[in-house]
């Protein structure tokens, strides 16, 4: 998709029950393409709270969220990746900006 498309989903996102997409966008917005388990990684330093309770991030709905409602993912042979055309660095930092702003 285009960034604009891409942003505007970010931006009109609900993000009211838990960060995970957030925290999923962002990751793959810093680190281009990544593996499930480096991703899981991210979303257990900003959980604490749920790794003391031993919640399981592998089989959590943003992964299906993301993917197959959404589509601002995409999974291959060799991890997840944004579903948006190259981003130029004005426009990561613009993705990278309001995540930051609802995570912290």
């Amino acid at each position: 998709m285009n960034f604009k498309t891409f942003l505007k989903r970010v931006v009109n996102g609900r993000y009211n029950q838990a960060n995970f997409q957030l925290v999923v966008l962002c990751h793959l917005t810093k680190q281009g393409q990544s593996t499930k388990e480096e991703i899981i990684k991210s979303l257990e330093v900003k959980n604490q709270d749920l790794v003391k309770q031993n919640y399981d991030f592998r089989s959590c709905p943003v992964w299906r969220v993301l993917t197959q409602h959404k589509r601002m993912i995409t999974q291959s042979k060799k991890g997840y990746l944004l579903n948006v055309e190259p981003m130029t660095p004005s426009q990561k930092t613009q993705v990278l900006t309001f995540c930051k702003s609802i995570l912290n």
